[in-house]
């Protein structure tokens, strides 16, 4: 339970400290003299924000926090350039991490509660907190069903002008395949033995002329000039040794063309060599003058091609997987979404009975409440129908039940919720009633702190009646300053003066002084 709180510099507040005791308490004030920003303070350590007309230099709010026997001191601060501190028991700490802390101990119901009940969406969190029935799976599933709808949606807009690309792609690669692209200085070397081969032609063309001269086919051939010669130096006298020697030459002369013939013979065939390379070199050349880039680029190219298509195939295989996961995951969210559904309905159907039990303490003793869930789904939208009066038909909450009713209503559901904090701080959930509809919901208030400590801020001297512990926020007002201060009425007396003041503004009136004597006695009596 919440011992202690003090608030420094918070809108009017300068210095305020609260002792508080367990059961029912309540805090009252005239309008403006800062009550609620008690529970500002509160919410402040809790994590939220402080109103920016609030905050000033150097804000503090501390606690004490009661847990069975041990104590647990927390604070926050603000300063001017609007950074925060928190610390749990001196050691700072982070502030989502006092956010939690005090979340698990302390539950704030605002102003707008009432407002707030007659939405269905508000209801249906009211429901499944009842239930204690968690989200956090279905909502993850929701998500990822999203995101890969999203991913499956972006394949199936670039699904067209993928096909297209991937049949360029295709028919670029077939025909860089077709070119045997291997080497990218291919053109480069070709350039090189075409020079060569090229020279190879004059050499032949010598040959061819060293041959003509020998050739006997030839009238003129010098081989046919000495076969002759031997004869006739063979009919010679004495010209043996002579007709030997030409004989010899004429052999070498043969051996010689043997030679140039066989020479003449492989440059010829390095003749197809050369149109072979000069017909690759054009090919090359057109697919560069085709595409406007250099060879090794067309090898890049017949590479990135095959990357892309590998990719596209790769698109194509993730967007039937894409497909086939978004199938999955909308059954298992279809089975989790009926699974939440069965525990809303048996919830429902629990606290109904409850409800109207406990509203039949508050009043309400014939007041139908129905939850009326989809058949569909999770049970979404949902809508809780009310009648408060036989033969009244049953209708939307928020359009049949009066701001009393709502907050008799929000009141028994605070009671089913069964809050795990042990302190929960009511911030004037009873504005707009008055009357008997006042005394129910102060007589619920206290029936609430027998088993938690509740904190009210009300206006109501009905609901202030009934406490264990009342404090009173005043103004003190000098001539150059106004502030705040909280005190605590520990007599009789002071309860009966402050209660007066609240139903009739006056602390002195007679009558109102019997009024509230009958109140706090009647409080008294639970």
């Amino acid at each position: 339970m919440l011992e202690y709180l003090r608030v420094r510099n918070i809108g009017v507040i300068e210095d305020v400290s609260m002792e508080f005791s367990k059961g029912f308490v309540v805090v009252t004030g005239e309008t403006g003299a800062g009550k609620t920003l008690l529970t500002s303070a509160l919410s402040f350590l809790l994590g939220s924000k402080l109103p920016r007309s609030t905050q000033k230099s150097e804000t503090v709010v501390e606690a004490v926090i009661n847990l069975k026997g041990q104590e647990l001191h927390v604070r926050r601060e603000l300063n001017s350039l609007g950074r925060s501190r928190s610390f749990r028991d001196g050691e700072l700490i982070t502030s989502a991490e006092l956010s939690r802390l005090m979340q698990s101990h302390i539950e704030i119901f605002g102003q707008n509660l009432s407002v707030s009940l007659s939405k269905p969406q508000f209801q249906l969190q009211m429901l499944d907190r009842a239930g204690r029935i968690s989200l956090e799976r279905l909502i993850d599933m929701r998500s990822r069903l999203r995101q890969l709808e999203r991913e499956l949606g972006d394949f199936e807009e670039r699904n067209a002008e993928l096909t297209k690309k991937r049949d360029e792609l295709r028919e670029t690669l077939a025909e860089l395949e077709r070119a045997r692209l291997t080497t990218p200085d291919e053109d480069g070397v070709l350039e090189e033995k075409i020079e060569v081969a090229t020279h190879i032609e004059e050499t032949k063309a010598t040959l061819r002329q060293a041959l003509s001269q020998l050739d006997p086919d030839h009238a003129t051939g010098v081989l046919d000039e000495l076969a002759r010669l031997v004869r006739v130096l063979s009919r010679l006298p004495g010209a043996t040794e002579i007709s030997q020697r030409v004989e010899n030459a004429l052999i070498d002369l043969s051996d010689i063309k043997s030679e140039l013939y066989e020479q003449l013979s492989v440059l010829e065939g390095d003749e197809a060599s050369l149109e072979e390379m000069q017909a690759r070199l054009f090919q090359l050349r057109t697919l560069e003058r085709k595409y406007q880039m250099p060879l090794l680029e067309l090898v890049m190219l017949q590479e990135r091609c095959k990357e892309e298509l590998s990719r596209s195939d790769s698109g194509l295989q993730s967007a039937t997987y894409l497909d086939t996961e978004i199938q999955h995951l909308r059954s298992k969210i279809a089975d989790e979404e009926s699974q939440i559904r069965s525990l809303r309905v048996k919830t429902a159907s629990a606290i109904k009975d409850e409800l109207e039990t406990l509203l039949a303490d508050l009043g309400l003793s014939r007041t139908t409440i129905e939850f009326n869930l989809s058949a569909e789904g999770d049970g979404t939208p949902m809508e809780t129908l009310v009648s408060t009066n036989p033969g009244t038909p049953l209708a939307p909450l928020g359009q049949i039940a009066s701001g009393g009713e709502l907050s008799r209503i929000m009141l028994a559901l605070c009671r089913v919720l069964g809050s795990d904090a042990t302190t929960l701080i009511f911030d004037e959930i009873d504005a707009g009633i008055g009357g008997e509809t006042a005394l129910w919901v102060a007589r619920s208030l206290k029936a609430l702190g027998e088993q938690k400590q509740v904190v009210a801020v009300t206006h109501l001297a009905q609901v202030a009646s009934f406490a264990d512990q009342h404090f009173v926020v005043e103004k003190e007002q000098s001539e150059t300053s106004t502030k705040t201060v909280v005190k605590e009425l520990v007599t009789y007396d002071a309860q009966v003066t402050e209660i007066s003041r609240m139903l009739s503004g006056q602390r002195d009136s007679e009558a109102a002084r019997e009024h509230a004597d009958e109140l706090l006695k009647l409080g008294a009596k639970g």
